[in-house]
């Protein structure tokens, strides 16, 4: 089984190279997933049953709101953690999150 799976990884492997070296030489064919917020060194794997899931360090935060009147706190909305020159802080972050997708097109969000 472990020669099966190295196999595999070895093909996955030299795919993912020919496949980011065609992409390189034609940057505007990047694949850039529409998955709602910002993210630094991502990664994608394909799953055994064909599904892949993409996974980096994200630049969301929910920060706790105090509601004076009721004396309680409550985790507020999602919101862009930035930088002081505006752009993504990547180091200000509430953990990971995994998508997966069948098609590296539509993304799922699985938490």
């Amino acid at each position: 089984m472990k020669k099966k799976t190295r196999a595999i990884e070895t093909k996955l492997l030299a795919a993912v190279m020919v496949a980011a070296s065609a992409l390189a030489a034609n940057a505007a064919e990047v694949l850039k997933p529409q998955i709602g917020e910002p993210l630094a060194d991502a990664a994608v794997t394909r799953a055994p049953d064909g599904i892949y899931y993409l996974t980096g360090t994200r630049a969301m935060n929910r920060r706790l709101v105090y509601d004076k009147n009721s004396k309680t706190a409550a985790l507020g909305p999602w919101e862009l953690s930035k930088r002081p020159d505006g752009g993504p802080d990547f180091m200000d972050n509430d953990g990971v999150k995994l998508w997966s997708s069948k098609d590296l097109v539509e993304w799922k969000e699985e938490g």
